[in-house]
């Protein structure tokens, strides 16, 4: 079981980052035809782009990400950036998906997580309860009549405990 949580830090720009990202590109630069999950995480506070997803345009900023503990090193000058992912359906369609405003990992993310609150937010319906059977489990993309289909639904449950002292 995993259990994480992405957080980035304050967007920054000029011209030190165009250096660093210009640097840390080569380090992410995608593997042609790579496949990956796409998680839906509510953890992570924006889409984080991993190897399935082609970096299409920064923005000119980048950002420090944090991990789910403070005692671990923050990855610094994650570009923010336009991505596109493609999903092909069992008929053979293939749907290209295209975000703003990520966070870009290239291959240094061997999958990528996608926050459905963010998605919402853009007024794309995200089905993400298993136990709803009123609605089709999957993201709703209505305008161009299709449901890209969610996959092995999990969730991760918590209860909040507190130390018993003697």
């Amino acid at each position: 079981m995993k259990i994480s949580r992405i957080e980035s830090g304050p967007r920054t720009s000029g011209r030190t980052a165009k250096r660093a990202r210009t640097t840390d590109m080569r380090e992410i630069t995608p593997v042609e035809g790579a496949a990956a999950q796409n998680e839906l995480d509510t953890r992570a506070d924006t889409i984080c782009c991993g190897i399935n997803w082609k970096l299409l345009s920064t923005t000119g900023q980048q950002c420090n990400v944090n991990g789910f503990h403070e005692s671990f090193d923050s990855i610094p000058d994650v570009p923010v950036a336009t991505a596109a992912t493609a999903y092909t359906t069992s008929d053979g369609t293939t749907y290209i998906l295209i975000v703003n405003e990520a966070l870009y990992f290239g291959t240094s993310l061997d999958h990528s997580l996608i926050n459905p609150n963010q998605i919402r937010h853009y007024g794309i319906p995200v089905s993400d309860d298993p136990y709803d059977s009123g609605r089709p489990f999957g993201i709703d993309h209505s305008e161009h009549s299709y449901l890209l289909p969610l996959l092995d639904p999990q969730s991760t449950l918590s209860l909040e405990y507190q130390l018993i002292m003697s």
